[in-house]
Parts: C-alpha cells; sequence; structure tokens
C-alpha cells in the first residue's frame, strides 16, 4: 500500500557494537600481577587487594633473593647442555628454530633472544669431542631457555616495583631503568634491519679507503658478505639428506634451460653448475643438502664455504674462537642475560680446525654500526688515531656527528618545503659587549627560517652503552645528560640571541649560507 505522508519507515534497531579486546598473545601471571602482551604493547595489571598488595611490597626482597637463585639455577642448567652435548649441533638446533619462529608474531623475537645467549655461552667454551644431542635434548634446551628468559622478566618488573616503594622519590629514574632493562630483553623487529643496514653503508662508506688499507674490506663487504653467506646456507636446507630440495632442483633446472643443456645432474653439469652458482655444495656427483631436523646435519650446514676471498676477510676479522669468550661466564658477567658479549661484534665462530661457523646472520645485521666503529677504533697498527680525528672529530666531514647533522638537515627540507634551513650557523654567545674586539662565537647545527616560524635545531649523536642497555643507573643518567640536556641548553642558548638580534638570524645567517 503507498506510504502516507504521516507514515515513517521502520527501522530496524541497530545493535551497538562492543569492540572486544584483542585478544592477548602472551600471559604471564605471578604473586598477584598478571603480566599480557598483544601485538608489542604489554600491559601490567595488579591483581591484588590492598591488604594482599602491602603484604606483597614487604614480601619483594625475599621474592628477588628467590628469582635470583632461579636464574643462577636456570644459567646453571643451560650450561650443563653445552657441555654435555656438541655444541655446534646444540647452536644448529636453536638456529633452526630461529629460522622458522623469526616471523612468527605470538615468538616476537624470544627465538632470536635466546639463541644470542646461546651463542655467548658457546664462545665461552672450548670446544670438544662430545656426543650429539637427540632433537629431544635441543627441544628440551630451548624449552629452558625460553623459561629462563621469562624469568628474567619477572626480575626486572619485581626489581622495578619494590625500588619504587623503597624510592618514590626515584619514580624516573627506576621508570628509565626499567624501560632500558625491558627494550634490551624484549624488542626485536625485522623493519629494523633495513634501517641499520642503510644507516651503517651511508656512514660508514665515507671511511671505505681506511678499512680497505687495514682490513682489506669496505662497508659493503660486510653487507653483501652477509647476504652472500645467507642464501648460500638456504641453498644448503633440505628436507633429506639424501635428496636435494625441490627448490635446489628447480634452480637446477633453470639453469639447465639457459645454458641449453640437459637437466641432468652428471658430473660435466654439476662442475659447470657450481662455477656459475658457488652458493651451492657439490659433492660425490651430487648437489648436497642437509636436513633440518638431524643434528647430524647441523656442522654442515652452518659451516661456512667461502667463494670469495673478501668473504674470507670479512669473516676473520668478525670471529672469534671457541674459548675466546671465557670472561662472559666470569664475574662481574655471570653468564647474564642482558651482560655485554664480545660476540655483539665477533659473531662468526671459529673451531680449531680452522672452520667457521655462523648461527644467527640477523644478529650480525641488527650490530652494524657497533661493528663499524669498532673496526675504526681498533684498526691494527694505529692506536685509535683515525678514529679520534676522522670519526669522533665534528670537523671532518666524515665523522659521525656532521653525518647525522647533514642526514637530520635533509629530513627536515623534505617535510618543511618552505622553509630554508642554514647548517652550522655560526653566532655570539651570550653576555658579551656589542663592541667587544674579540667576539667570541659558536654555532647552531642547524637553523631553520620560514615565513610563520624560525627552528633552532640541535643534533646529538649518541647511544646507550652496554652498560645503560642492561639498566646501569649512572651510565644511562650520564649518556643522556650529555646527549639531551647538552642539546636543550644549546637550542635555548641561541633562543635568547635569536629574540635579542633577530636580524642576525633571519638576513645574515640566510644570505651567507644558502
Amino acid at each position: 500500500m503507498p506510504v502516507s505522508k504521516g507514515r515513517k519507515k521502520k527501522h530496524k534497531k541497530t545493535k551497538p557494537v562492543h569492540h572486544q579486546k584483542p585478544a592477548s598473545d602472551e600471559v604471564f601471571e605471578r604473586d598477584g600481577m598478571r603480566m599480557e602482551r598483544r601485538g608489542k604493547v604489554t600491559y601490567l595489571h595488579n591483581t591484588r587487594t590492598e591488604a594482599e598488595h602491602q603484604a606483597y611490597l614487604e614480601s619483594l626482597p625475599a621474592i628477588l633473593t628467590e628469582i635470583d637463585l632461579s636464574i643462577k639455577e636456570g644459567a646453571e642448567a643451560i650450561l650443563a647442555y653445552f657441555e654435555a652435548f656438541d655444541n655446534i649441533a646444540l647452536l644448529g638446533g636453536l638456529a633452526i628454530n630461529h629460522h622458522e619462529n623469526q616471523t612468527d608474531k605470538d615468538d616476537d623475537g624470544m627465538a632470536e633472544t635466546i639463541l644470542e645467549y646461546a651463542i655467548n655461552i658457546c664462545a665461552a667454551l672450548p670446544v670438544k669431542s662430545k656426543p650429539l644431542p637427540s632433537w629431544e635434548d635441543i627441544e628440551e634446551l630451548i624449552f629452558n631457555l625460553r623459561n629462563l628468559k621469562m624469568v628474567y622478566h619477572q626480575r626486572v618488573i619485581a626489581e622495578s616495583v619494590n625500588s619504587r616503594n623503597l624510592r618514590p622519590e626515584d619514580d624516573k629514574m627506576i621508570e628509565l631503568r626499567f624501560q632500558a632493562m625491558l627494550e634490551t630483553l624484549a624488542i626485536r623487529g625485522n623493519g629494523y634491519f633495513f634501517h641499520v643496514r642503510d644507516l651503517f653503508l651511508e656512514l660508514f662508506s665515507g671511511h671505505d679507503a681506511f678499512m680497505l688499507e687495514h682490513y682489506g674490506f669496505a662497508a659493503t663487504d660486510i653487507v653483501n658478505t652477509e647476504k652472500e653467506l645467507e642464501d648460500a646456507w638456504k641453498a644448503r636446507l633440505g628436507f633429506d639428506s639424501d635428496f636435494p630440495h625441490p627448490n635446489v632442483m628447480m634452480v637446477f633446472a633453470d639453469w639447465a634451460f639457459n645454458k641449453m643443456r640437459l637437466p641432468v645432474m652428471n658430473e660435466a653439469n654439476l662442475a659447470a653448475f657450481q662455477i656459475d652458482h658457488p652458493e651451492y655444495v657439490v659433492e660425490n656427483g651430487r648437489i648436497v643438502t642437509y636436513a633440518t631436523n638431524d643434528p647430524k646435519d647441523f656442522e654442515g650446514l652452518f659451516r661456512v664455504r667461502f667463494t670469495k676471498p673478501v668473504q674470507e676477510k670479512v669473516v676473520r676479522t668478525l670471529a672469534m674462537k671457541f674459548g675466546d669468550n671465557a670472561a662472559y661466564l666470569l664475574p662481574p658477567a655471570n653468564a647474564h642475560m642482558l651482560a655485554d658479549s664480545g660476540t655483539r661484534v665477533k659473531l662468526f665462530l671459529q673451531s680449531g680446525d680452522d672452520h667457521f661457523y655462523h648461527f644467527a646472520l640477523p644478529l650480525l645485521s641488527r650490530n652494524y654500526l657497533t661493528i663499524g666503529q669498532y673496526l675504526l677504533e681498533h684498526a691494527p697498527n694505529d692506536d685509535k688515531k683515525y678514529f679520534k680525528k676522522y670519526y669522533q672529530n665534528k670537523q671532518h666531514s666524515g665523522s659521525r656527528d656532521r653525518f647525522l647533522e647533514e642526514k637530520v638537515e635533509r629530513l627536515f627540507k623534505n617535510f618543511l618545503l618552505s622553509v630554508q634551513f642554514a647548517p652550522n650557523t655560526a653566532y655570539p654567545l651570550p653576555d658579551q659587549k656589542p663592541n667587544a674586539k674579540n667576539i667570541e662565537y659558536t654555532e647552531l647545527d642547524l637553523l631553520g627560517v620560514g615565513k610563520s616560524y624560525t627552528y633552532l635545531i640541535e643534533v646529538k649523536a649518541g647511544e646507550l652503552n652496554a652498560a645503560g642497555k642492561r639498566g646501569a643507573i649512572d651510565s644511562l643518567v650520564n649518556r643522556l645528560k650529555r646527549n639531551v640536556s647538552e642539546g636543550d641548553f644549546q637550542s635555548n642558548r641561541a633562543q635568547i640571541i635569536f629574540k635579542t638580534m633577530p636580524t642576525l638570524f633571519s638576513k645574515r645567517a640566510i644570505r651567507k649560507y644558502i
């Protein structure tokens, strides 16, 4: 029937949408505290009553003692595995675990963290002939390593709560320590590789001549070696050591087609194939692959095979012998998961028979900047002269500080298109007589002059050292003072001059530098 003007259409009532909280990726509960991770955000919930919480605060010193004992016993249990079984096979199993879980959001960096810890321990132990572990032994080791890492998380949280209770006036310092330690333990990310790699190449390619002279390779050779070794390692992966991986068969078939050969793995074809594809291992008339679930195959799978002289130069420079990291097991490190280790720079492991092994190439790329700085600082027969003069000295065009200032300038120019920028703008220090003969000048790292705003920018180069990353308050505070506080002071000083002599900035500087 027709709808009259007075009659309105009935609309179905829609139920309000209640957005459900996303499911937790990981939950841990202990002593009335619930730690919940959703994605990359961690939430802490106190589930105690007021009386229960007060009792908990009073018991925290005893709880921390108990956790410390658990950490000690856990580390000793982990060490026992490496003293009982073949270390290369154990690390191989952990590396396979990392390879299979590195993109798993539920793992969220756990596999990488425990592999890094295991490498630190193995590098501290000399190579000895030991029985091969079973796959069950490796899975048990992974389980214990994961548990130990979670106990470290408990330690960081419990210590933070106890410190806030005892010294509430130091809350900011306690939070700073808590965040630094938690980030070192937990934060991982795949996108981070590309950022660090690009930054490393931009910064250290300017020092290639020095590195070629002292090491025989350039910055790009380190990056290329990592990629080539990673590709070669993947080329050796197989389901069964007796049969090539399907991917290997496909590569061989494509090669044969392009060379107009029959795709038959005879001696002549395999010899020619290996010349064009040195990343593959050809032995006894076949392309060799190694099973990822068989510990006896791990020695061959993870051994480095050089296909270029420059690869050997890079690996030898960035390698340490099994046993050379012994300090990691001794005081003050005591095999602590957050303790500094020589493997941050020297991640390849060298055996007594001069074989080299890699178990965590992604860790190499995470540490590019540390490695580059180490190479400049510890070049043989140089006594840090180049490092101090050309890397630390801001007056040199290739220094770290100057590089970052130029990078920041390009960044600001990209998103403030109408602003004119002048780098290293000189201005007189405050509190000087205007007509003085010898006026003392200083510099503003970057001045930006626009129609509505003037930008006074100071750039500070610096990062947390190993002590700061494990929560050492003195190191954290000193680094922040040196970088943030100094930059803040210098920017404010420039602002004072700008307010008293604006034409100095808006006319003289722009005319001089742009």
